[in-house]
């Protein structure tokens, strides 16, 4: 009995064995071998007269009444194109010039096994620019990207918020709170003139450069392509592996929660502030 009960003690661990294995040795090398972006995305600004899917339609609509009402005025539509086979997005860039502030929506669309394509997410983020060269961004995209951000840009994510009208709340408080002796820069001016596609152009590829300067990824000249290093590979899967991904979510969540306290705020947004 007791050389029975050793024997399946000693299946359960292989078997637990075979699944780290998998998971944390062979996967990062799968994931490496298969992984490809594109190096040089392109961005291009969709026709106005353009029919969007309805669904997509009526959300944008809903956003830019909403932020319209704020003080944004849209620039412009854009599509992310050659950037991976099975990833597109739709955005909607907004400027409010009185305040220096940049706004977007990214409708995010995923291609099944059966070649069709539906929405797989959607994003809402602020962005302001500072005259010495850093950035805050809030926003309420959930998946954390497991390339380290650069020191000069600040995040902050609030992924129940799903109000623009909230979330643009949010980011006023913060700029007040932490970044009021800042002077702020709106780029789409000073570096562009104005031109909304030289700006999401250069956004592309400036995240383009993040992705080879962390190290994760290197530009692979023969294919064009972004590929992940053999350190980028297996830090990419364990950072979204358990227990991993969940102690990072908890900690966004738990910086979040920590933000709107300070702000006076409830996990909804909601509170005195106007």
């Amino acid at each position: 009995m007791r050389d029975r009960t050793e024997f399946k003690l000693v299946i359960a661990l292989c078997v637990a064995l075979f699944f780290v294995a998998a998971r944390y040795i062979l996967q990062p090398l799968r994931f490496r071998e298969r992984q490809r972006f594109g190096a040089r995305p392109e961005v291009r600004p969709l026709d106005p007269s353009q029919k969007l899917p309805e669904k997509v339609d009526a959300y944008l609509k809903r956003v830019e009444d909403s932020l319209h009402a704020r003080g944004f005025d849209r620039l412009g539509d854009y599509a992310l194109a050659n950037f991976t086979d099975r990833v597109a997005g739709t955005n909607r860039l907004f400027v409010d010039r009185n305040k220096r502030n940049m706004a977007g929506v990214t409708i995010g669309y995923l291609k099944g096994a059966n070649g069709q394509w539906s929405i797989n997410q959607t994003v809402i983020a602020f962005r302001t620019d500072f005259a010495d060269g850093s950035t805050l961004i809030t926003s309420n995209f959930k998946l954390i990207n497991a390339v380290p951000p650069r020191p000069n840009v600040t995040t902050y994510r609030f992924v129940r918020i799903k109000d623009p009208a909230v979330l643009h709340k949010i980011h006023e408080g913060i700029l007040e709170r932490f970044f009021e002796a800042k002077i702020r820069d709106l780029v789409l001016d000073s570096k562009f003139s104005g031109d909304a596609t030289a700006l999401a152009q250069w956004q592309s590829a400036d995240e383009i450069g993040r992705f080879i300067e962390s190290g994760y990824y290197y530009h692979d000249e023969a294919s064009d392509k972004l590929r992940p290093t053999l350190k980028g590979a297996y830090l990419g899967v364990w950072k979204n592996s358990w227990p991993w991904k969940e102690l990072r979510e908890r900690q966004r969540d738990a910086e979040a929660g920590r933000v709107l306290r300070e702000l006076g705020l409830d996990a909804e947004g909601s509170g005195d502030r106007a």
